[in-house]
């Protein structure tokens, strides 16, 4: 018998036991997950689904099905991105058209008493459903029955984030595993860019997909968004050889993550395994939580440059192969984050004054600093 490779080998790959051991977790942060919603009461959530929202069928205007539970074109709060049985327009002959959301939201957050968990396992999670369900659509495969995004669909979710969700939550992250096309320079007059670039401009990066196409001079969209995050794709130890470049390959792709044969939850309760960059942005996504909840302060600029300058250089040795990226190292990326600032001043000197901090900034109630003794 042979059995698929757990997220463990993928965690284990970079660098992400010590990180946890030292309780580095990703709690009080949040991920926000644009995808096909999740199931909401799956064991490896563990109850840190925080809210949800659902914006489909172009918000109820194109003239399809809508994913959201309420049948309508908007949906928000509780429940609102459900994709269980009691979502039954996610189903299509016994077959789940939602199941991919569950998955991806395990990969970013999921963790419970398993032997493997996901990258910022006590985070919150905020699922947002942003597919529609297409009925005998050219556009499915065979001219069948799928679920496909709507870009419109896509910005409202990124607006909610940005007009009400980051209001309420401290979010580090939006993850979108999702695109289309294929773009051998940057897309900037993508629609999504400007509610993207806003959100970048409050501390919550959007990390997207560089996509699967298996390019080595291509990203689809929206990952061709230069302020985006673009995450690409290796191999780890259980798919060797380790390292390895997979699916798409440009300049624009800012971080590598794992993305083979990575077991993660499924809707049901149970657990499955599948392959893509769908698996290297919420692990990026997560990533920046990790950071975020050891150092809150941090830019998505700064973070962005930690995760960048620690990572692992890899090159694309396929054929045609063209860049040299870095792959997410945690344990060295954490203890950068988690950046050691030094008091000095005197004893009865203010420690709300940043001239008395070594880096001239006051320090957040969980950065380390370090005191000289008296």
């Amino acid at each position: 018998a042979v059995e698929s490779p757990l997220l463990a080998s993928s965690t284990a790959h970079i660098g992400l036991p010590p990180v946890w051991a030292s309780r580095v977790e990703g709690a009080g942060q949040a991920v926000v997950l644009i995808d096909q919603g999740i199931d909401t009461d799956h064991p490896f959530f563990g109850g840190r689904v925080i809210d949800a929202a659902c914006f489909s069928n172009a918000g109820g205007t194109a003239g399809f099905t809508s994913l959201c539970p309420s049948g309508q074109g908007v949906q928000t709060g509780a429940g609102a991105a459900e994709a269980d049985v009691n979502n039954p327009a996610c189903w299509y002959n016994g077959n789940s058209l939602c199941s991919h959301g569950t998955w991806v939201a395990g990969i970013a957050a999921g963790g419970d008493s398993n032997s493997f968990d996901g990258v910022a396992r006590r985070a919150g999670m905020i699922p947002i459903q942003v597919y529609t369900r297409f009925n005998n659509y050219a556009g499915c495969s065979g001219g069948g029955t799928c679920a496909l995004a709507i870009i419109s669909d896509q910005m409202s979710a990124l607006e909610y984030i940005y007009t009400t969700l980051r209001h309420t939550y401290p979010i580090a992250a939006v993850s979108m595993s999702l695109g289309g096309g294929l773009y051998s320079s940057s897309c900037d007059s993508d629609s999504r860019k400007p509610i993207i670039d806003n959100l970048r401009s409050v501390g919550i990066a959007t990390v997207i997909s560089a996509g699967n196409n298996g390019n080595t001079n291509a990203v689809t969209a929206p990952a061709c968004i230069d302020t985006a995050i673009t995450a690409g794709g290796v191999s780890d130890t259980d798919t060797p050889p380790a390292d390895a470049v997979v699916y798409n390959m440009h300049s624009l792709v800012d971080l590598l993550a794992p993305a083979q044969l990575v077991t993660s939850s499924a809707v049901g309760g149970g657990y499955g395994t599948a392959s893509g960059t769908s698996i290297s942005a919420p692990m990026v996504a997560g990533a920046f939580a990790l950071c975020r909840s050891v150092n809150p302060g941090l830019t998505v600029d700064q973070i962005e440059a930690i995760l960048e300058g620690t990572g692992i250089p890899v090159t694309d040795t396929r054929p045609g192969g063209l860049y040299t990226k870095p792959r997410l190292q945690m344990d060295a990326a954490i203890g950068a984050c988690r950046h050691t600032n030094t008091w000095t001043g005197t004893h009865s000197a203010a420690w709300s004054d940043a001239a008395n901090w070594s880096d001239g900034v006051v320090p957040a109630s969980v950065t380390d600093v370090t005191i000289a003794a008296p």
